[in-house]
């Protein structure tokens, strides 16, 4: 009789050992799998410019464009051409780079100014001082500043 608790003991513990290492081994080789999932996935996504190269870049910018404080910057959006995209760039840049963004809002349901609305805007942008830089953007035709 006490051979065969001896032996039924020594089976439970081995099987016992065999279920923990069964599990150890599980669990290493799912550690493994996701390791390997996971560098697979970071060579397809694309690669984003380090900060190194995303400085140079203000630098060049700044380099290639130089506005002084009466800069004032007339940007006619055109629908489907991203403009809306467009305006939301200037507008996340503009206090960084300290510059204002003005939206020309045209009443009247038309693009299109009267000459007197045309004379009253670009009194109003020449003489408003206190908002330059300045990017004014809108739905307005064309307009001759000559004139």
């Amino acid at each position: 009789m006490t051979f065969h608790v001896r032996r039924n003991k020594s089976l439970a513990l081995f099987s016992v050992g065999f279920i923990v290492l069964l599990i150890v081994y599980r669990e290493v080789k799912r550690e493994y799998v996701i390791s390997n999932l996971e560098s697979r996935l970071a060579a397809l996504e694309p690669r984003r410019p380090g900060r190194y190269v995303l400085e140079m870049m203000d630098k060049q910018a700044a380099n290639f464009i130089d506005f002084d404080d009466n800069t004032i910057l007339l940007y006619n959006r055109v629908p489907k051409t991203g403009s809306t995209s467009f305006a939301g760039i200037a507008y996340e840049l503009c206090y960084k780079n300290k510059y204002h963004v003005l939206h020309v809002n045209i009443t009247k349901n038309s693009h299109l100014l009267s000459v007197r609305d045309q004379l009253s805007f670009i009194h109003n942008i020449s003489e408003w001082t206190e908002r330059r830089p300045a990017l004014y953007h809108g739905h307005f035709y064309f307009m001759d500043l000559k004139k």
